[in-house]
């Protein structure tokens, strides 16, 4: 929709990168930042070859997830409208230097760099996502952030502590069990809805024993608005 694409636009050395990352996190439940094995650059603050994100190693990590499904937007401009190389506009947009559009390992059917950008990327990157395993935990994540007002736990680190390792196990378990109840209903919104509205995370009271894994990741804080204030006084 032109709003996503104003809301998250282009430049000529981005390359729909921003795009692309923002569809890994909404649609995927995927940090393409978060990708271990990687690096921005080395102790020079460059990588190394003469395109680094198709021939540095530490790059490729990230940019060969990222970089198809940016290339899968080269027919949208920064402002959000559509162009193709065959129309009064030319696209400017330069296939040698970034992957070819594709998805999961996949090139977009029928794509040749040196032909006119095809129609229709956008519309097989929706197919593709849906069908994608992660599509599912994605949507669940949309409507817990909406309900509870705060974001499902970061996965642990090797530096984080047992009861945030178990925290996010338990969360992600509950959380995996809701995303299969949504594609057995027929993608039913509200058995997610109902799912968490009678779940503990919704309706606990309070938690036995203060060293509780999940204890503290519990509730919502947030400053209040004027109206709320005056109510509490």
């Amino acid at each position: 929709m032109p709003v996503f694409l104003n809301r998250y636009p282009t430049t000529v050395t981005n390359l729909n990168r921003h795009r692309a990352r923002t569809v890994y996190d909404y649609f995927l439940d995927t940090d393409i930042m978060a990708i271990t094995g990687g690096s921005r650059s080395n102790a020079d603050g460059i990588g190394e070859g003469d395109i680094p994100t198709m021939t540095d190693p530490s790059c490729i990590v990230c940019h060969s997830v990222m970089d198809p499904v940016s290339s899968l937007f080269q027919n949208w401009t920064a402002t959000g409208r559509y162009i193709r190389a065959n129309k009064v506009d030319v696209n400017e947009w330069d296939g040698e230097t970034i992957f070819p559009p594709g998805f999961n390992g996949d090139v977009y059917p029928g794509y040749a760099a040196e032909q006119v950008a095809p129609a229709g990327m956008i519309q097989w990157l929706g197919q593709s996502i849906v069908g994608d395993s992660r599509y599912p935990r994605a949507i669940v994540k949309i409507l817990y952030e909406g309900l509870f007002g705060q974001e499902l736990l970061l996965s642990p680190s090797d530096r984080s502590s047992d009861s945030d390792k178990e925290a996010f196990n338990i969360q992600r378990r509950w959380i995996n069990e809701l995303s299969a109840s949504l594609v057995d209903s027929g993608w039913n919104l509200k058995v997610v809805m109902k799912g968490m509205l009678m779940s503990p995370y919704y309706r606990a009271q309070s938690v036995d024993g203060s060293d509780s894994a999940i204890a503290e990741y519990l509730g919502v804080s947030h400053r209040l608005s004027p109206r709320e204030l005056q109510r509490k006084l």
